[in-house]
């Protein structure tokens, strides 16, 4: 147990025990935080600071593509400052869309947007902040012309108050503890291809603690609720748990009533050596 704790913990050191408990109970792996806990201590584990954004106020769409949030992260590549813009899926917290640039215009922005919408299709709002790149004061931006054109409703965040932007403003936390500070970019394509690398596991292996079933817990990764496939997700996790293996086929139907059964064996039929294995035939070859 040991082992899989710390092999979850080098894939992902961003995680806590919490996080590695999710983990591995997705692959059907059951253990408590404690023993994780205990067992990060041991090799060199200290507590980080909690991701979050103080004094959020909760609230999550109802479906994907309901609403998207963008926002901008930026840092220093060596003497050049790089902005990564990121756009989430509220329902799920899919990561929909980014962009690596050497500026943050409304123009990049526009990019992010149409690449995302290209990809995904369009939402029917898009949360951002005040910022030059999505909203003009004195009359409609291009981003914001471009949103009425598409029929995407903007909502604007209040005037300093990254609250509203909790769910993408953690998102912005998350990547530069975990990666953007945690590696040594020789230049801009590297540090593309190791944000994608990022994103795609964020997206599709990494168990999100937004995301709870009651029963299960925080099991889900983003993909689950953005694809639509939650239930299909959560019948495996718990038919892994409970020891059982995914097959098309009920074996367990009425088996109180039976002595005993057949699950393999060989035999030879008219020459030919044939395996059996829970009911099918297997032709291996002939004497």
């Amino acid at each position: 147990m040991e082992e899989k704790i710390l092999n979850c913990w080098k894939e992902r050191p961003g995680l806590g025990p919490s996080q590695i408990q999710f983990q591995l109970k997705r692959e059907g792996i059951k253990v408590n935080t404690r023993t994780i806990r205990r067992v990060l201590i041991e090799h060199g584990y200290q507590k980080k600071e909690k991701i979050g954004i103080e004094g959020l106020q909760r609230f999550e769409a109802e479906r994907p593509n309901k609403m998207w949030q963008l926002d901008i992260v930026d840092f220093w590549l060596g003497k050049c400052r790089v902005f990564v813009l990121l756009m989430i899926d509220d329902y799920s917290r899919f990561i929909v869309g980014f962009g690596i640039f050497t500026e943050a215009t409304m123009s990049h922005a526009i990019t992010v947007l149409r690449k995302s919408i290209s990809t995904h299709g369009k939402p029917e709002s898009l949360l951002t902040d005040r910022g030059m790149q999505f909203y003009s004061w004195r009359t409609m931006s291009r981003f914001q012309k471009l949103l009425e054109s598409l029929g995407i409703e903007h909502i604007l965040a209040r005037a300093h108050h990254p609250q509203t932007l909790g769910k993408v403003e953690a998102l912005n936390k998350r990547i530069q503890n975990e990666l953007i500070q945690k590696k040594h970019f020789k230049s801009l394509s590297e540090l593309e291809e190791e944000i994608r690398a990022w994103v795609y596991d964020y997206n599709h292996n990494r168990t999100h603690q937004g995301i709870r079933d009651p029963e299960l817990g925080s099991v889900l990764v983003p993909a689950d609720r953005y694809f639509g496939r939650v239930e299909e997700v959560l019948a495996k996790v718990r038919a892994k748990i409970e020891g059982k293996q995914a097959s098309p086929f009920d074996y367990t139907k009425d088996i109180e009533n039976l002595e005993s059964i057949e699950i393999f064996k060989v035999m030879e039929n008219r020459g030919n050596i044939e395996a059996w294995f829970c009911g099918r035939r297997y032709k291996i070859g002939s004497n």
